[in-house]
């Protein structure tokens, strides 16, 4: 995958729970338990799994938990967090090859991970390492298993975050990793998936308590919650620091944050797609 052409997670992964948390449970919690389940439990794989964020969450929700990473610090620090429990496996590897047999899970996920996939031009190039990933879910899904993808919409990443209109190029440059969902539900059926279906939860945000943290942005520890942050140039930060700092001095802090955050509760942070293997 291509995280590391702007993401350097060897470094960001000590800091990464420091603020982002897992978003989404409920929807994913309601989708395990619709799925039938065999005699051991429903097999449960996380793609990116990062540091074991949404494993934790989800411990005792299904039989098996397996936890596939590309990068070994985000891995080492997903084994501290979940230590030697024996239903949570593991593996480094690569979604665009996944070291899985067919049709090994009842659920895979995919939590903020799709724009790691393919680099900024993707679009022009018709998605490819999307579409081989989407294949890849395919074959490791039993027949009637479901993918459950967890992205963000082009108006999200405008009008979701506070912070958005002052690092405004370095979205623009990360919304290019960003399949649109229209887009993608065409490529969901084009992989052989079907049944597609979308939720917005309007209530989640991905820094949870501290998302409207106006200060979080001169903490390192807190851009390296979300990777758009490893998209801004030092002047770009430079000019969106001082911006801040001036609402502070001035007063003008809570009003911007109010009017953002009205946004932010009209079109949500991320979205929800749901699809299934056929049977």
């Amino acid at each position: 995958m291509s995280a590391r052409d702007y993401e350097d997670y060897a470094r960001t992964a000590s800091n990464y729970d420091v603020s982002r948390v897992p978003v989404g449970l409920p929807i994913i919690k309601r989708v395990l338990g619709e799925l039938e389940a065999g005699g051991d439990g429903v097999r449960l794989l996380d793609v990116g799994c990062g540091t074991g964020a949404y494993l934790a969450a989800l411990a005792g929700c299904a039989g098996t938990l397996t936890g596939l990473e590309v990068n070994p610090a985000m891995l080492e620090r997903a084994r501290r967090k979940l230590g030697a429990q024996s239903h949570v496996v593991l593996r480094q590897g690569n979604a665009l090859s996944m070291p899985f047999g067919e049709a090994e899970f009842d659920l895979v996920l995919f939590n903020q991970v799709l724009h790691h996939l393919d680099g900024g031009a993707a679009s022009q190039r018709g998605w490819p390492a999307l579409r081989q990933v989407l294949g890849e879910s395919l074959r490791v899904l039993r027949p009637g298993g479901v993918l459950l993808i967890n992205t963000c919409s082009q108006q999200q990443l405008r009008e979701g975050f506070w912070y958005a209109p002052l690092v405004e190029r370095a979205v623009e440059r990360v919304a290019r990793r960003y399949v649109d969902t229209g887009s993608l539900k065409d490529i969901l059926a084009g992989a052989g998936f079907e049944r597609v279906e979308q939720w917005v939860p309007l209530d989640e945000v991905f820094y949870g308590a501290r998302a409207l943290d106006l200060r979080g942005p001169f903490d390192q520890a807190w851009r390296d919650g979300d990777s758009v942050w490893a998209l801004v140039t030092p002047d770009e930060l430079q000019a969106a620091l001082q911006r801040i700092g001036a609402m502070i001095d001035e007063g003008r802090g809570e009003a911007f944050l109010a009017e953002r955050e009205r946004a932010r509760q009209s079109v949500g942070q991320c979205v929800f797609m749901r699809a299934t293997r056929p049977r």
